[in-house]
């Protein structure tokens, strides 16, 4: 989903430009907009604070369970000392089930049952 850009003179807040919807919570998650923090960002989701990595050449990337947010479809914006940027959705997805993973939590049920 992608916002359009209205540059406004004199403006310092963040603005978020697009997010890669949807986003299972294992895989990377890519927020890309202007004047982010490249030390570290705070997502204001669900009424929550999430912090994020710092952003490098407009991007933030992180892993959505990784930093703790929540699985669904909610609105956010990204907090900083200079204010909160425009509204935009992000689309959580649940974790991708892996065949092996599954085939080693059976085996390794398997195993603790003798």
């Amino acid at each position: 989903q992608t916002s359009n850009s209205v540059t406004l003179i004199g403006e310092k807040s963040p603005y978020v430009l697009s997010v890669n919807n949807p986003i299972n919570a294992d895989a990377s998650a890519v927020i890309e907009g202007e004047r982010f923090s490249d030390v570290s960002n705070i997502m204001i989701l669900r009424d929550k604070n999430y912090t994020l990595p710092g952003a490098k050449d407009g991007k933030i990337t992180f892993i959505p369970e990784k930093v703790g947010l929540p699985v669904g479809g909610n609105a956010f914006q990204i907090d900083s000392p200079a204010g909160k940027s425009n509204s935009e959705y992000i689309d959580i997805r649940p974790a991708s089930t892996n065949g092996a993973n599954v085939f080693t939590a059976f085996w390794n049920l398997l195993k603790s049952m003798f």
